[in-house]
């Protein structure tokens, strides 16, 4: 998904949960069920009667969402933050050299 919404184009996503979420929560493009051709044909036909600004709009809303919440450095901080507070401890000893 982040691949997608950072390749500057507008998304459309055969996708259920959390990618899906993520795009519509973006506002970069649109998303259908899995395994639903009419789905993704009404998907396709909603993209292409839009104008070249709101097809832009979507793209670049999904670029700035990847930088702005989802580069390799933003994600490694939040999952470090989830282990800190899972196990606090071994994350401690692990900074300090102890296995």
């Amino acid at each position: 998904v982040f691949t997608c919404m950072a390749s500057g184009k507008p998304i459309i996503a055969a996708l259920e949960g959390e990618g899906a979420r993520i795009i519509e929560q973006a506002e970069a493009g649109i998303t259908c069920k899995p395994g639903s051709p009419e789905g993704l044909a009404l998907a396709v036909q909603k993209l292409y009667s839009m104008t070249p600004a709101e097809r832009s709009r979507l793209a670049e809303n999904g670029r700035r969402a990847v930088c702005d919440h989802y580069t390799p450095d933003i994600l490694i901080g939040k999952i470090s933050q989830v282990f800190e507070t899972v196990c606090p401890a071994t994350v401690a000893e692990q900074g300090r050299g102890k296995t």
